[in-house]
């Protein structure tokens, strides 16, 4: 699938989410086992199926998944109730996503000469939907395509990641020490294309599903 594609059917799914009701599902064995307290589901054909699991420590799973689709987009993170509300908070936080930079002297890894690598998780999968700004500038580098840029940097002092779907890391310092290839490593071990962003989403709690609040 090409990243638009896949960008595409990202957003696609996050409107489902958003304009869906999520129907009370029956907790299976494995549910149970897995300590899950409550499932609930959507069906939306032919934008695929959706499944957002609650479980008894307070966190939750949600995965949508498309037949003629290669890749489930999910989320995860924690749930707490406010009244008849229910709160879907993110594990990771726009402008906080944990990253390490890796440096290396190894100029047989530079793309047409540019200094930043193609972002990685711990993995070491790419993520060649990780574009760079460089030196606290709006202008976006794409380490995948050898740094296109629209302008030459002469040095580097700091760079921020930005995600196709809209996730972003804060400003990194680059080091005071010798290299010629820094790596930004993501530190998690998911692709962050197929994370979906859910921040302090909000679902009225009837008796048998949930309602997506405004």
């Amino acid at each position: 699938m090409t990243k638009f594609t896949f960008s595409f059917f990202l957003c696609l799914v996050c409107t489902q989410m958003d304009a869906q009701d999520f129907i009370l599902g029956k907790l299976t064995a494995k549910n149970k086992k897995d300590r899950v307290l409550s499932v609930y589901e959507y069906v939306s054909p032919p934008h695929g199926r959706g499944q957002l699991l609650l479980y008894q420590n307070g966190t939750f799973y949600y995965r949508h998944s498309v037949a003629m689709q290669s890749e489930d987009v999910f989320s995860r993170g924690r749930w707490f109730k406010k009244g008849d509300t229910l709160v879907l908070d993110n594990a990771i936080k726009n402008g906080q996503i944990p990253v390490k930079l890796s440096y290396s002297m190894d100029s047989s890894q530079l793309l047409d000469g540019f200094s930043v690598g193609v972002v990685k998780n711990v993995k070491g999968e790419e993520m060649p939907d990780g574009l760079v700004a460089i030196n606290r500038d709006s202008n976006i580098c794409l380490p995948s395509y050898g740094g296109m840029c629209r302008e030459k940097y002469k040095s580097i002092d700091s760079i921020k990641v930005v995600f196709e779907n809209g996730l972003t890391t804060g400003w990194l310092k680059i080091a005071d020490r010798p290299f010629v290839l820094v790596t930004p490593v993501v530190q998690t071990n998911f692709l962050l294309s197929n994370y979906m962003v859910y921040d302090q989403s909000k679902f009225r709690i009837d008796k048998s599903s949930l309602k997506p609040l405004d």
